[in-house]
């Protein structure tokens, strides 16, 4: 997502070939749709029972999270030119999507240490089939 979206607005912005600029929007397109699967995969792995709350925090949180994004774009963009706000959309790409990091680094514990209250949401969510 970020070499993409900073090949699109550089590539826009000094006028590349059309083919920089489709590999660019290629790379972008790719990462929305493999960047919606990971944290679907994660919360389904981790947390099966509660999967479905999971899923419904996620979607709400990425329809906010777009609805907000293209809510503010267009005025970033008059204001900062396609270059820069690519290149900086680019740079919280990178930032949002290096907190897998985080979770390759913290996840198992933070999932031992959160159990027992996940084991008791789910008593009390999925009414005691456990």
């Amino acid at each position: 997502m970020p070499a993409g979206l900073i090949l699109w607005g550089v590539g826009a912005a000094h006028s590349i070939s059309v083919g920089g600029l489709i590999i660019g929007m290629g790379m972008v397109g790719f990462s929305i749709t493999t960047g919606g699967g990971v944290p679907i995969n994660y919360i389904v792995d981790s947390y099966k029972d509660l999967s479905g709350e999971g899923l419904i925090t996620m979607i709400l949180i990425r329809n906010v999270m777009s609805f907000a994004f293209n809510y503010g774009i267009t005025p970033w963009l008059t204001a900062s030119g396609i270059q820069n706000t690519l290149v900086a959309a680019g740079m919280l790409a990178f930032v949002f999507t290096a907190t897998f990091l985080f979770f390759v680094k913290f996840g198992k514990s933070l999932r031992r240490r959160s159990a027992k209250a996940y084991w008791a949401y789910v008593e009390k969510g999925v009414g005691g089939i456990h």
